[in-house]
């Protein structure tokens, strides 16, 4: 956030961009106003749809974390260095992601505290670290 001080008749006033105050004025979206995908119907057996119910997933986990951080979409994408349509598609649940763009997102929602998961045997993904 980039902000200014001012001092006027003896008091202190900090300057920060209107968009920024905005968002301060109605403060942290709560995951529970946010609309998340809904989850793949279920099958006459209880099952899901196993790549339906991984997107609404990823999505789902997507907007609570991104929400509780109090960052927007475009934001988090800047910071992700992601396309913001990327992320929208992504949002909604009917899209496939590439796995780096998901490592990207995650790094700039987390940060440097999660590292992640590497296979030790440099071989395939089902090998168990």
């Amino acid at each position: 956030m980039v902000e200014n001080v001012i001092q006027i008749e003896g008091r202190r006033f900090v300057l920060v961009p209107e968009d920024e105050y905005r968002r301060f004025r109605r403060g942290p979206a709560s995951p529970a106003r946010v609309m998340l995908p809904p989850l793949p119907p279920r099958a006459a057996d209880g099952t899901r749809d196993a790549v339906d119910f991984t997107r609404a997933a990823i999505a789902r986990g997507m907007i609570r974390d991104r929400v509780a951080r109090g960052l927007s979409q475009r934001e988090l994408a800047r910071r992700a260095g992601v396309p913001h349509a990327t992320l929208a598609r992504i949002e909604t649940g009917k899209y496939t992601p590439p796995a780096d763009a998901i490592r990207k997102l995650d790094a700039a929602i987390h940060g440097a505290r999660r590292r992640p998961r590497s296979h030790h045997c440099g071989q395939t993904p089902t090998c168990r670290p």
